[in-house]
């Protein structure tokens, strides 16, 4: 008898369903915010990344605008600072060349690269995790 009582309650307990979801739950969460994670990760460096291109583009161009027949001509290192500061990348470790060949006359060409160690959110769980990011331009001067 003691054993059929036994039985029975074991079978209604393998049919019994409270808390499913909540095992189901702690099975699939962390696997979905790692998934998540990884989406802000990739999206953040990929902004990241247009942001330094467009400034060393823009940077460029800048430079090709304001070579020495123009007004206001510029150096090769106010050209770095300048690409630093529209990347929003100062105080962050970048670093940027500029440089003009063969010189800053209109007809030579101006060189801006951006050199930016990314760091991800995820980098800093697990020590340094550094993804180098470089973007480089060349225009000609035109002033």
């Amino acid at each position: 008898m003691n054993k059929l009582r036994n039985r029975r309650e074991f079978s209604s307990l393998w049919r019994n369903s409270d808390g499913v979801s909540m095992v189901e739950f702690a099975i699939v969460a962390p696997a979905f915010f790692l998934l998540l994670l990884g989406f802000f990760e990739v999206g953040y460096a990929a902004y990241r990344h247009s942001t330094v291109s467009h400034a060393v583009a823009e940077a460029a161009r800048y430079g090709a605008v304001r070579g020495a027949a123009s007004n206001s001509p510029i150096g090769a290192n106010n050209l770095e600072v300048w690409a630093l500061n529209n990347a929003l990348l100062t105080g962050t470790g970048a670093t940027a060349t500029a440089s003009f060949s063969p010189d800053n006359l209109p007809g030579s060409t101006v060189q801006v690269s951006v050199t930016y160690a990314h760091t991800p959110m995820i980098g800093t769980l697990f020590g340094v995790l550094n993804v180098n990011m470089t973007a480089a331009s060349e225009m000609t001067i035109t002033r």
